[in-house]
This record gives C-alpha cells, structure tokens and sequence, in this order.
C-alpha cells in the first residue's frame, strides 16, 4: 500500500521543472541564479515553515518549496518564477503517526488545470475533479458510506455506492 503512495506522489512530482543547479554558465563564469530560502508563516498558531529557491534577482519563488507543520511535511508546491505552476501534493498525518497522501493537484498559472484528487486516510479516492480554464467541469464525490455522486458541468447524477472499507 505504502508502494502506491509513493508511486503516486513520484508520478505527480515528475512533472516539475526544478533547475538542475543553483547555477548556469554564462560566458565561462558561474552566474548564481536562485538561492535556498527558510519562511516562517507569519500569523499561524501551527510553527509553519516554507522551504524553497528563489530567485536572486527578482525574489520570487522558483522550482518545488516544501511546507512543514512542526517537522512533518504538509505540502509540496511548484513555481515558477513566483507563479504556481506545476503538481502540488498535500499530506496528513493520521492519529497513528503514519502520513498518507491526501491530494493532487495540477496547477498552471495560478489555477488548478487538469485532474485533481482528493484521498482518504486509506488511500481511497475522496473527491475528483477535473478543471479546465480555471474552473471544474466534473467531478466525482465518494462519501464516507461509499454513495457516488458524479456532477458532469451543471447537473449531477447519483450513480450508485461501492463497498467500502471499515
């Protein structure tokens, strides 16, 4: 199960453009291009922290940052140049100590674009929705007794239940 997880989160995290380096060759001299950086959140009760490149000239945020509630790693986010852009996947840790993935999302320009997948604790898959210029034009909501509701641009259809794991 556990294999799946991280099958997921590599399978959505491949699709980032990271730079290769901190560096890039111009003219034979090393031109240093981004910087790691540390960001406290401000105002949050949780000790929220944000870790990341930025980019030297213009400050803005580049390439993956990891968002971390005390030492868990509550999300992964990617930009480019300052602009989300690229997968972004969230994490939950249960009662039992054991962190699962609990979304995936693709997001372009600041806007979600393609599919979008929220999960349960267990894996299973909670919600979908898939978004095309910047808004949902289906979805697919599984709730906690298994009834599937499926919502195809304005009307929505109850399409039956699946078995669900207690």
């Amino acid at each position: 199960m556990r294999l799946g997880k991280v099958c997921i989160v590599m399978f959505a995290l491949s699709g980032c453009k990271v730079p290769d380096s901190n560096s890039q060759a111009d003219n034979k001299e090393q031109t240093n291009l981004y910087r790691k950086d540390t960001v406290p959140v401000i105002g949050s009760e949780d000790a929220l922290l944000e870790v990341g490149l930025r980019n030297i000239a213009t400050g803005k945020k580049h390439g993956l940052w990891y968002n971390y509630e005390g030492n868990k790693l509550v999300r992964i986010e990617s930009f480019q140049e300052g602009i989300e852009t690229g997968p972004m996947v969230e994490f939950a840790t249960g009662d039992d100590g054991k962190t699962s993935v609990l979304a995936l999302a693709y997001i372009q320009d600041g806007k979600f674009a393609g599919p979008s997948i929220h999960l349960n604790a267990d894996s299973m898959i909670n919600f979908y929705d898939y978004y095309a210029n910047g808004r949902s034009v289906n979805s697919m909501l599984i709730d906690g007794e298994g009834k599937v509701e499926v919502k195809l641009r304005d009307s929505t259809y109850k399409v039956g239940s699946i078995p669900i794991k207690k």
